[in-house]
């Protein structure tokens, strides 16, 4: 006998005639019994039987736009330095002996490899793992423009001559490359601009599909995990 039976059975009661429930009461009463066992049953269900629940479909971060970061993380340094060239003298007495010293400015950018950089996807504890290589001098600019008049010390019968200004003009631009790979300062800070600005990219991905993500930074060289490691 279903549900319907039921009630069908309590339109055919007669009414009570000493003040008891009447039919359309006892309906009403069987069918809020009814809704309370599902309620109860469905609540059973979800509380010891949770796998059961309809789970979410992960979404992967999309972590495309490293490339555009990276090349933000670029650094522009601007050089004065002082350039020095000499040519030995072939004979006695300095004979064909020549010396400039010139002053000049330029640009050095320091940053890292793009094609060296490796974002993980997140693992079950959200950390996602950047694999950045050490930065280094991307690029040297001398501004020809710069350079002061030349101070010129010479021998006996020695000039300078436009194939060894050239000559003194690559050599400005290998001392000023030098001097920033030496320079570990700018190096470190280019490093440190660059990690903190894929960090931010990868918590604000992170963000705005609702997963909070911490991350850490891997050596490209050893490829063990660095000393330093950045939570979001």
């Amino acid at each position: 006998m279903d549900t319907m039976d039921k009630l069908d059975e309590l339109d055919e009661c007669p009414e009570s005639p000493n003040g008891s429930l009447t039919k359309q009461d006892k309906r009403k009463l069987l069918r809020n019994i009814l809704i309370g066992l599902a309620i109860l049953v469905a609540g059973i269900v979800i509380v010891f039987f949770p796998e059961i629940k309809l789970k979410k479909q992960p979404v992967t971060p999309d972590f495309s736009g490293i490339d555009t970061i990276c090349e933000l993380a670029t650094l522009e340094c601007y050089y004065h330095n002082v350039m020095e060239y000499e040519k030995k003298p072939n004979w006695i007495l300095s004979i064909g002996y020549e010396k400039i010293w010139m002053e000049y400015e330029g640009i050095i950018k320091v940053g890292i490899d793009v094609n060296e950089v490796q974002v993980s996807q997140p693992d079950e504890n959200n950390v996602v793992c950047i694999t950045i290589p050490n930065a280094r001098v991307m690029d040297v600019d001398v501004d020809p423009y710069s350079m002061s008049d030349p101070i010129i010390d010479t021998g006996i019968f020695a000039s300078i001559t436009a194939e060894e200004k050239s000559m003194a003009f690559s050599e400005t631009q290998k001392a000023m490359r030098e001097n920033a790979e030496n320079d570990s300062y700018i190096l470190s800070q280019a490093q440190e601009n660059a990690k903190e600005l894929l960090k931010q990219y990868v918590i604000q991905v992170g963000e705005k599909i609702g997963q909070n993500y911490t991350v850490e930074f891997i050596s490209a060289i050893s490829e063990e995990p660095q000393a330093e490691v950045t939570q979001s």
